[in-house]
């Protein structure tokens, strides 16, 4: 939707948007737990769903019917506000588009480092509170550290949407990664309740910069043909690998007895991460992957 309403500025815009999502666990997650503490987790979680179908449906129709119709030849112009030469039409009858995005390796090299983003969000989001409290942290701060890594989060989209505009999708994703190095590493380091609180913190400022950076890679290395098909699996795959991020964490801890081995996990996978991400197109145009 972002991608069809701005035509120039899109990181921001998209930025802008996916600050909803820190916004929101800033808010909401306060709020939710004086509910649970209040009425019990299942009225509380009722009306969570009621505030949904009130507010968030009614928005989102609204959205849907303000839909702009964008003309063909508006579709070129680029982040910068620039116009490109226009590109090689994609026949509509082409049989193998989905082929020639799974044969690109900057397809896969994205798969990969949102699957690592996923992986590495998921863990924090499901074991941080818990990790905290084993620590020593006090049941109300620790539960109060998501609500915190959420203002962070808010400040870290906001960044990474801003250092696109700058300097591309590229810089702000070698950001990300190169940060949870030194993130992972302080954890691993002193498990003090000052580290404890820096490491949450800077996690949360990072925990959002990648999201809304898949749309503008997605357009920039495959065009606005493919920008449903690619960011919606990088998308899924970032669910999944999410999910087995959490589990994995879980596993770690039931057989080890502590989550040292999963922060040395994070560890390693952000400094390959920090590897890999300079590889990615830092530009559209004359980069976009042709059909075969």
């Amino acid at each position: 939707m972002i991608n069809r309403w701005f035509q120039t500025r899109r990181p921001i815009a998209t930025s802008v948007a996916v600050s909803g999502n820190a916004t929101g666990q800033l808010v909401i997650l306060g709020e939710l737990e004086a509910c649970v503490t209040d009425i019990g987790w299942r009225r509380a979680f009722g009306a969570l769903g009621a505030v949904n179908l009130i507010i968030a449906v009614p928005l989102l129709l609204a959205a849907i019917g303000a839909w702009p119709r964008v003309k063909p030849h508006d579709e070129q112009v680029g982040d910068d506000g620039a116009r490109p030469a226009p590109a090689e039409p994609i026949p509509s009858d082409e049989p193998d588009v989905p082929a020639s995005v799974l044969g690109s390796g900057q397809f896969w090299l994205l798969v990969f480092l949102y699957a690592v983003c996923g992986f590495q969000d998921f863990f924090m989001v499901t074991h941080v509170v818990a990790f905290a409290q084993d620590q020593g942290i006090a049941p109300v701060l620790a539960g109060n550290v998501l609500a915190l890594m959420g203002l962070m989060g808010l400040i870290g989209v906001i960044s990474s949407g801003l250092l696109c505009d700058a300097f591309g999708a590229q810089r702000p994703t070698w950001l990300c990664f190169a940060m949870r190095i030194g993130i992972f590493a302080l954890i691993l380091a002193d498990q003090g309740t000052p580290s404890i609180m820096v490491f949450a913190l800077l996690y949360g400022f990072t925990f959002l910069m990648t999201a809304p950076l898949t749309v503008i890679f997605s357009r920039y290395i495959f065009g606005a043909a493919r920008l449903g098909t690619v960011t919606g699996t990088i998308s899924m795959v970032h669910q999944m690998f999410g999910g087995l991020g959490a589990l994995v964490g879980a596993l770690i801890f039931d057989y080890l007895g502590s989550y040292y081995w999963a922060f040395v996990l994070m560890l390693g996978l952000s400094i390959v991460s920090t590897a890999l991400s300079p590889l990615l197109h830092r530009s559209g145009g004359a980069q976009v992957v042709k059909g075969a």
